[in-house]
């Protein structure tokens, strides 16, 4: 069998979705099922040389990722609309970790979230393409990924794709088999600790309105750009914050390890999420989790997670002082232990797996 997987949205320094699809391609790289099919993964950036039958198919490297133009993304959208699904023809199967692809009939393609319709204003491009292309695409597709009981939900209510069309497959946690960095960070004391691209629906006012009734200090990673990061920074200055506000915009696996396993907890204040990586990712590693009442986020998290109100700043500043409690602490390090034990790569990458080599699967309720 010959498969495609569209992987045009790959940049050099991935997150989310190109992590999502870097560990799948990498466990697939490793499983005899694939061993004799052949696969062809179309990606402006090189893929590693995992196994021979796994080929990387260089696009332009503009095509990449990028949160501080659009050009590459209305590039990548021309790309996947009209020329990927005429190279499809040649493929068996199709397989797109992200939604945006082309319409492909013998596709299998993955929902993350649909906070583009929630947020129209910060992603203009992806909320036309959500509201008005997304809807042929998915009907079109052997099967629908959703990475959480969230997004199925969505999806039904969105576009009324039946059930049977959808599976549910949960991602699994990154960061489980990395250790901390040996490097000696110039870390706060004790410090929360605020990770992933800083947009308006992760809500960081409220985290930042707390601040002057915490004695500690907030660590902020991933990228933040335009408008919005000139409010944090209007509001960190009003609220005069500007020494106990660190900005670290893109961190190695092995920093934010470092960081997870010596934060005192990671707030996660985010409106809306399709699943909530980084509250996984920090449970894995000890690292207690305040969160907002977000369904994706309440529904991963389990019972390892404090909810605090998404608006409320004292909400915050009342879960973060429970853990000042070291019973407590602890108790939220044990079941965030326990919850992230409930997600693996390994399963990820099997399920989808089956459903991409097995077309009987594929078509089926399973």
């Amino acid at each position: 069998m010959k498969i495609a997987v569209n992987a045009s949205f790959l940049s050099p320094k991935p997150s989310g979705i190109g992590i999502y699809t870097l560990e799948i391609l990498k466990i697939w790289a490793q499983m005899p099922e694939f061993s004799t099919h052949q696969i062809d993964v179309f990606s402006p950036v090189k893929i590693p040389n995992w196994d021979k039958n796994f080929r990387w198919i260089p696009l332009k490297p503009q095509m990449g990722r990028s949160t501080s133009t659009h050009f590459p993304a209305i590039y990548r959208h021309w790309w996947n609309a009209f020329i990927f699904p005429k190279i499809a023809k040649n493929y068996d199967r199709v397989y797109s970790p992200s939604p945006n692809s082309g319409k492909i009939p013998q596709q299998i393609i993955t929902v993350h979230d649909f906070i583009a319709l929630s947020f129209p204003r910060q992603h203009l491009l992806q909320y036309f393409f959500t509201k008005f292309r997304l809807p042929s695409l998915l009907k079109s597709s052997v099967k629908i990924i959703c990475i959480s009981q969230q997004t199925q939900k969505l999806l039904h209510k969105h576009f009324k794709i039946p059930l049977s069309q959808t599976k549910i497959i949960s991602n699994g946690v990154s960061l489980q088999d990395f250790s901390p960095s040996k490097d000696v960070l110039d870390l706060p004391s004790q410090y929360i600790l605020c990770v992933g691209l800083s947009l308006p629906h992760k809500n960081l006012e409220v985290v930042l309105k707390a601040m002057p009734s915490l004695k500690m200090d907030l660590i902020i990673t991933g990228q933040t750009q335009g408008k919005y990061k000139q409010k944090l920074q209007d509001l960190i200055a009003k609220l005069q914050l500007q020494q106990r506000v660190h900005w670290w915009e893109y961190t190695s696996t092995e920093t934010l390890v470092q960081l997870y396993q010596n934060a005192f907890a990671l707030v996660y204040p985010s409106l809306a999420e399709g699943f909530g990586m980084p509250m996984l990712e920090a449970q894995s590693h000890s690292c207690p989790v305040v969160v907002a009442p977000t369904p994706a986020l309440l529904e991963v998290g389990g019972a390892g997670v404090l909810v605090a109100d998404s608006h409320n700043p004292q909400s915050w500043v009342a879960n973060l002082k429970k853990l000042e409690n070291n019973e407590k602490h602890q108790e939220m390090i044990d079941l965030g232990a326990e919850n992230s034990q409930n997600f693996s790569w390994q399963k990820c990458a099997q399920q989808i797996a089956e459903l991409v080599l097995n077309s009987s699967s594929a078509n089926s309720n399973v």
